[in-house]
């Protein structure tokens, strides 16, 4: 049953987004068989009378089918460790339910149940009310309170152990935690301890985590890739990275979403900065080499972080563009603005956008009034211009005993003709170092500073904090 509200203005018809493979049965409005047309994966209802606006009103589906996998794998089973599972971003719900795959239109509340054979285990988003027997099956009943995303709607059926505890935050929120995988699974390799700590840190970074009153759990499953389903997602990996970016999305991705596909990096650019923000505070040794890592994939984008191509998965999905380009332009806009202001951008756009959805636009001035800058320039360079800068580097000693160094600037892409930034240059020598922060606004541009020692050696950007390639001259 579907729980519907026309806004705005009357409406005679409704449609959902459900695969050709799938048959409609039948569709029934209070006691009135209504008819359709499901055609090229649209399925389009009449109703009887126009339902006015801001009238709520219901309507049933009933159909079947066997499910068929488009995009990146909507459908998923593991035969041998007896586990089935839905994964629909970015248009694979019409998969496996009628649903309105719409950026613009959450859904406000779902219930959902789930039968199967009573050896098995469901999950699910939302609370578990409980199980209800039926001989050698189960009905699994959940309820979901929380506005959600069509494609973060997800449930996994199958052969699970589980661990369901309470825990504290520092903020005084009680949330439980329930985690599904498949007995032969190591999960204590990557405990409950990892969760709790990873849940504080994130609702003290940014705002309190949002559904804590359903629950957070993590669904362990052998798939091609990880979704962010609100309050359980289904995990194809067991490290901390994948742990922290799928639970960064509870906020950017979840509570806050893009507006649109086009702007996806509301969610992927936060969530995938969320796996440096853990590995910042609990994992530093391997923060560096995560930087290092995420800075030499998006050097090879070929894209705008800005998305043009949003029907194929495949473009719209692409690492090095939507995902670490996507990062960096955050790891860049911190150094620009400061940790402060940063932190209070992000949560300025929680807060503004709850339960709603953002675009980069909407992004660039809540950061803008956290700083109290414009941001225009950098947005326009970073986010919807393509390529990356080259530096060259030369360093040399001044009649006054001090140390030059001469930066200067290419670009790899015409978009982009230069990109105003902070940069980081260590000075070395003699067994020590010095950092030295300079804003370079010129294309070729000299700095003077003092050191204590004589120079040897430059290394340009030290902590990769720059999506940039860089070389020394003389």
């Amino acid at each position: 049953m579907y729980n519907f509200k026309a806004t705005g203005k009357p409406v005679g018809s409704i449609d959902f987004d459900l695969s050709k493979n799938l048959n409609v049965d039948k569709i029934q409005y209070h006691n009135t068989i209504l008819p359709f047309t499901h055609k090229k994966n649209k399925l389009v209802i009449t109703l009887p009378n126009t339902v006015g606006a801001d009238f709520a009103d219901s309507i049933e589906i009933e159909y079947h089918g066997k499910t068929v996998a488009s995009g990146l794998g909507s459908i998923g089973f593991d035969n041998h460790a007896k586990i089935a599972w839905t994964l629909t971003q970015p248009w694979g719900g019409r998969d496996w339910w009628p649903c309105r795959q719409n950026l613009a239109d959450k859904i406000d509340s779902m219930d959902i149940s789930v039968t199967c054979p009573a050896q098995y285990k469901v999950a699910t988003n939302g609370t578990l009310t409980g199980y209800e027997q039926n001989g050698e099956t189960h009905t699994a009943h959940y309820k979901l309170r929380h506005p959600a995303n069509y494609y973060t709607v997800g449930i996994a059926v199958g052969d699970f152990n589980t661990s369901d505890s309470v825990i504290t935050l520092a903020n005084g929120q009680s949330v439980s935690l329930i985690d599904y995988y498949p007995p032969t699974f190591d999960y204590y390799k990557y405990n409950l301890k990892n969760t709790a700590n990873f849940l504080n840190f994130f609702s003290n970074y940014w705002i309190p985590y949002p559904f804590a009153d359903e629950k957070y759990g993590q669904v362990f499953i052998s798939a091609k890739l990880s979704i962010e389903h609100q309050t359980m997602p289904f995990l194809s990996f067991d490290d901390i990275g994948t742990m922290a970016h799928e639970m960064a999305h509870q906020w950017f991705g979840n509570y806050v979403t893009c507006s649109n596909w086009q702007n996806i990096w509301i969610n992927e650019a936060f969530a995938s900065f969320g796996e440096l923000l853990i590995l910042e505070k609990y994992y530093s040794d391997f923060a560096l080499k995560w930087k290092d890592y995420t800075k030499q994939s998006a050097l090879t984008a070929n894209r705008a972080v800005f998305v043009s191509d949003t029907i194929h998965p495949n473009a719209l999905l692409d690492v090095p563009s939507t995902y670490n380009k996507s990062a960096m332009t955050l790891i860049m806009l911190r150094n620009e603005i400061g940790e402060a202001a940063f932190q209070k951008g992000c949560r300025l756009i929680l807060e503004k956008y709850a339960n709603g959805f953002a675009s980069i636009d909407n992004a660039r001035q809540c950061f803008e009034a956290a700083a109290d800058t414009s941001l225009t320039d950098f947005f326009n360079k970073w986010i919807y211009g393509i390529g990356n800068p080259i530096y060259s580097i030369k360093f040399g000693k001044t009649n006054n005993g001090k140390t030059s160094i001469t930066i200067k600037q290419t670009t790899t892409h015409p978009s982009v003709k230069f990109y105003p930034l902070h940069v980081t240059v260590r000075l070395s020598g003699g067994g020590q170092y010095k950092d030295v922060r300079l804003h370079h606004t010129q294309q070729e541009q000299v700095f003077v500073v003092d050191t204590n020692f004589d120079v040897e050696d430059v290394i340009f950007d030290p902590e990769s904090d720059i999506l940039c390639s860089w070389s020394k001259r003389r």
